[in-house]
């Protein structure tokens, strides 16, 4: 009973977590189309167009660094959901038996291969 309530809440955390993780880059692409109140606020009372363009500069990059890791973390998770289903879907229950991981493993990435290429 306990294994089953364990495996119940990590089936409710993984779509958390994906909904975290795209709602986070959601919020930095709009952080993106915004930022020039954004880039006004880092700035002294008195700047001129250079130093306005240089951090406009710096955020734009860190922003977009920002976006393109939340955007691989979000592929890990989905890749990951993908992995697991696949392996649950492509064990050897034809012997009787649920195969071991290493098998359901070998066999998902034999399936990805060919189903990519």
């Amino acid at each position: 009973m306990r294994l089953f309530m364990m495996s119940m809440i990590i089936q409710k955390l993984i779509p958390a977590r994906f909904l975290l993780i795209t709602a986070h880059v959601v919020i930095t692409v709009c952080i993106i189309w915004s930022r020039d109140m954004n880039v006004i606020a880092g700035l002294p009372d008195k700047y001129s167009p250079d130093d306005y363009s240089r951090k406009d500069f710096d955020i734009n990059c860190s922003l977009c660094i920002h976006v393109d890791f939340g955007c691989l973390h979000l592929r890990r998770v989905v890749v990951q959901r993908l992995l697991v289903h696949m392996g649950v879907l492509l064990c050897p229950a034809g012997r009787g038996r649920i195969g071991s991981r290493f098998e359901n493993t070998a066999a998902t990435f034999r399936f990805l291969d060919h189903a990519l290429l």
